[in-house]
């Protein structure tokens, strides 16, 4: 008796179990994965002069030097993946652009990773007479005189950046180069009208033994220096290797303002999402290898 009674609590007891699991598997839900949807009417499908493709990228344009759109849908924590020519701020569901040039791309991505870029031309013009500048480190500073828009006056506002300074005297700016890197300024004048000037500091370094390191930032142009005598060029696979990092990695020969030395032009990109540390690798005449590594820190 004491058996039947013992296998009758165990069938219960399983059948129980059993109930119990199917509730929990019924009622347990789905995640829903949300695609990303963004307040902009226009899409269309864009090939860059790289070869890059965006497939359906969302297209707006503008009059100004910002623009703002809403994500309507997505799976939340967004934030800039890339952003090219402009800078990306995201304050909730709402993003806000600014404009560094009068085309821009951006793309953002949720904590499920789903992902869209938007394209954003702009019809400002501020960007007709978009000015740069370029100057080594070491020439410290230079004048700069070519500005002659709207009423005069002119000051200098900074975007971002932290390569160069300027100081503007009687509308001549005076620019100061303070470290490698790109500085973006506004050149406003006294009623208010803009015009755009980027600075960009290079930086010359020498190599003379098998490698050399150097502290990198992105948005930059380096320059390494060899004995032109010794003929040394870019190894095989090194332009394709690192071309997600380099606009230019260009062997250029010695001139007649320096004949004992040839160079090799580096510019990063400004795309703050791609890792800086790499090892670049070059070959002379006699089979000797050398190694230029950048990296952010310190040495």
């Amino acid at each position: 008796m004491k058996q039947i009674l013992l296998l009758a609590l165990c069938a219960i007891f399983t059948l129980s179990c059993s109930k119990e699991e199917l509730i929990t598997e019924d009622t347990k839900e789905e995640k829903v994965v949300n695609e990303l949807i963004f307040s902009i009417d226009d899409r269309q499908h864009l090939t860059l002069a790289d070869g890059q493709v965006f497939e359906n990228i969302y297209s707006a344009e503008t009059d100004g030097l910002n623009f703002s759109f809403d994500i309507i849908d997505g799976n939340g924590a967004y934030k800039v993946e890339h952003q090219k020519d402009c800078k990306v701020t995201i304050e909730g569901n709402r993003v806000s652009v600014e404009l560094l040039k009068s085309f821009s791309i951006l793309t953002i991505v949720d904590k499920d990773e789903k992902k869209e870029s938007v394209l954003v031309r702009s019809s400002s013009e501020t960007f007709a007479n978009h000015e740069y500048l370029f100057l080594y480190l070491s020439q410290k500073q230079v004048t700069h005189n070519h500005f002659k828009f709207g009423a005069g006056g002119y000051t200098a506002e900074k975007i971002h950046g932290s390569s160069a300074e300027i100081t503007v005297i009687n509308d001549i700016l005076n620019i100061k180069a303070l470290k490698g890197g790109t500085t973006y300024f506004y050149i406003v004048d006294k009623e208010g009208e803009k015009r755009f000037f980027d600075v960009s500091v290079g930086e010359t370094y020498y190599i003379n033994g098998t490698y050399i390191d150097i502290k990198a930032v992105h948005d930059q142009t380096i320059n390494v220096m060899f004995k032109s005598s010794e003929k040394w060029r870019v190894a095989d696979g090194e332009v394709e290797k690192h071309k997600d990092l380099l606009l230019h990695l260009v062997m250029h020969d010695a001139t007649k303002y320096n004949k004992e030395h040839s160079s090799l032009q580096i510019t990063i990109t400004k795309d703050e999402t791609v890792a800086l540390q790499r090892s670049i690798k070059v070959v002379n005449e006699k089979g000797n290898v050398a190694y230029i590594n950048l990296s952010n820190k310190n040495y």
